[in-house]
Formats: structure tokens, sequence, C-alpha cells
């Protein structure tokens, strides 16, 4: 009983886990490229920067998609679970 205990305890809860994605999927990469654009030493750095930005930012809607799709898969998996409960 106390491994069980113990072992949720270090468990993450759902909006931690989703805090530390959004922050690796979608802060950091976003930051890494406002910090290059701002800290650009010329005009062509910026433009560059902001094609890189532009790349950036499908990539992290991509990451945001899938993650939804993701707990919509996981949401659909659970309600059937408990329907098969429901019919015993």
């Amino acid at each position: 009983m106390y491994k069980r205990t113990e072992a949720n305890k270090n468990k993450k809860s759902f909006m931690q886990e989703l805090d530390e994605w959004s922050e690796e999927n979608i802060l950091h990469p976003l930051h890494e490229v406002w910090h290059a654009y701002y800290g650009a030493d010329s005009s062509e750095e910026a433009e560059e920067t902001t094609k890189q930005a532009g790349l950036r930012e499908q990539e992290v809607k991509k990451a945001i998609r899938e993650k939804v799709l993701e707990s919509y898969h996981n949401g659909l998996k659970a309600k059937a679970t408990r329907e098969r409960k429901d019919w015993r």
C-alpha cells in the first residue's frame, strides 16, 4: 500500500504534464525566435529570423493540433471504457 501512495505522489497531474509540454513545444520555440529577432544585428538577419519565425510558427501549430487530437482520442477511449463498465 505504501508503494502505491508513493507512486501517486510522484505522478504528475494532467495539467502539470500539459504545462511542461506547453513550455517545451510552444513557449520555448517562440521565445527563441523572439530573442533572435530582437538580437539581430542587421536587417538581413532580422529578415532571415522572420522567415524562421514563420517556420517555427507552423511547427508550434502542428504540435498543438497533434496534442489536441491525442487528447480527443484519449477521451474517446475513456468514454468507451466507462460505457463497457456500465453494461456489466
